[in-house]
């Protein structure tokens, strides 16, 4: 296949499917409904539920409505969980517009994956293909969450990376408003590290200044919106806080919980020491073109925060997109991380596609029902995989972060004299060639 074709492969894909799903939807309801409900994502009676929500939330907001006790203007009547910034976007349209503006930024979030570099070879192609056309996608899409806008503004950001100060900077007033937007892309401002002080000291001050603004202006409004966010036992969510919960839960022993936390969180950090250690690993990290370790330092950062930091619901690991094309180059490149790399990618596969395993979908659902007793053990099981392949990525995550800490600008500043400096501080001369 041509480059071209290659690059184009994924997001025609993508948009393939969505405009199966939406004649599925205007001819062949039943057949929408019945496909989305097997794979566990248990569609409302409308599409694109998540973006008639913020529509409705901010139209009820400008009627003097308390949308963080209850919403009537949208279907659900939830109570406000998203930034009060929102419901101050005057700009929004009124819910009419949901299934436009849905369609809308379908189309935007599948468009993005052209920004991607082509695809190396045959596997790498199934393996994004594969991740791409998963139930952890197809529920952002289907819900239009807000987290599609955010994987594309990560995606923007890695763009502007490969720039100058100027368009680096830009970057991160993006991530600093996604971050006021669903506060977790804060987190993202972390790739700042990489340049001199001065840049870095520059971003820091700011975000910290238009933090602490967003603090004071909107404290009390921000601690009710807390209390809406989902939190509990759902098949849908995933955290850190999941598995030791959980074996606090089954298992009746004192300070279990505390126990599974010490040895999960003792092997993560033998895997993170590991992966920092690995000088394969680091070498390969370092050769990495700047648009792919861009985007993997971007969905290591999202995805680790998220993970240790609370309950994410599901639609959120669609970021776990983000590491694909650099694992890609890493594979293709052979070497020692070349296996590393390939089983990583598919881990992520695994972890798109678990959710027809264990969320509230058809197999579930079979397997409590018609296969007593021991359907309910293999479910435990399914979600126990699926825990520990969190985990796992996790630690990866972490390894990745740890090596770009070391190979930042920053860190350079603070190891080396002053003299050897301007070889490592500037992306422009750094190690790694696009």
């Amino acid at each position: 296949m041509s480059p071209l074709v290659r690059r184009l492969a994924v997001p025609a894909a993508g948009l393939g499917a969505a405009a199966i799903f939406a004649a599925l939807y205007l001819w062949w309801r039943d057949a929408y409904f019945a496909v989305l409900t097997f794979a566990g994502i248990g569609p409302y009676k409308i599409p694109f539920y998540d973006l008639e929500y913020v529509l409705a939330g901010a139209d009820c907001w400008r009627r003097g409505v308390d949308v963080y006790l209850h919403n009537p203007c949208e279907l659900g009547d939830r109570g406000w969980a998203y930034s009060p910034l929102l419901l101050r976007a005057s700009f929004l349209p009124g819910v009419t517009w949901t299934n436009a503006l849905g369609l809308l930024q379908a189309g935007v979030f599948f468009g993005s994956f052209t920004a991607f570099p082509p695809l190396r070879d045959r596997p790498a192609t199934w393996i994004m293909l594969a991740a791409l056309i998963s139930p952890r996608v197809a529920f952002a899409v289907e819900r239009a969450n807000i987290d599609t806008l955010i994987f594309v503004a990560m995606v923007i950001v890695a763009m502007l990376s490969l720039g100058g100060p100027l368009r680096r900077s830009l970057g991160y007033g993006i991530v600093a408003l996604a971050g006021l937007v669903k506060i977790y892309p804060f987190v993202a401002l972390a790739l700042s590290l990489r340049e001199r002080p001065r840049l870095f000291f520059s971003v820091a001050a700011a975000s910290a200044a238009i933090l602490a603004a967003f603090l004071l202006a909107f404290w009390g409004e921000l601690v009710r919106m807390a209390a809406n966010v989902p939190w509990g036992d759902s098949s849908d969510l995933f955290g850190a806080v999941d598995l030791p919960a959980v074996s606090g839960q089954l298992l009746s022993v004192p300070y279990i919980s505390a126990a599974v936390w010490t040895v999960l969180l003792g092997a993560t950090a033998a895997q993170v020491v590991g992966l920092a250690r690995w000088r394969g690993f680091r070498d390969g990290f370092a050769a990495l073109p700047r648009f792919e370790a861009q985007l993997l330092v971007l969905g290591a950062l999202l995805m680790a925060g998220c993970f240790f930091t609370g309950q994410n619901v599901g639609y959120r690991g669609i970021h776990l997109l983000l590491a694909l094309p650099a694992l890609s180059v890493l594979a293709a490149a052979g070497g020692a991380t070349a296996g590393f790399a390939r089983r990583t990618a598919w881990l992520i596969v695994f972890l798109m596609w678990e959710g027809i395993l264990n969320w509230h979908g058809g197999i579930p659902e079979f397997l409590e029902t018609f296969a007593p007793p021991l359907g309910p053990n293999i479910l435990f099981v399914l979600w126990l995989i699926r825990e520990l392949a969190w985990w796992r990525i996790a630690a990866v995550f972490l390894g990745v972060i740890v090596c770009f800490l070391l190979d930042s600008g920053l860190w350079a500043h603070l190891r080396l004299p002053a003299r050897e400096v301007s070889r490592y501080s500037s992306p422009s001369n750094s190690r790694r060639r696009s």
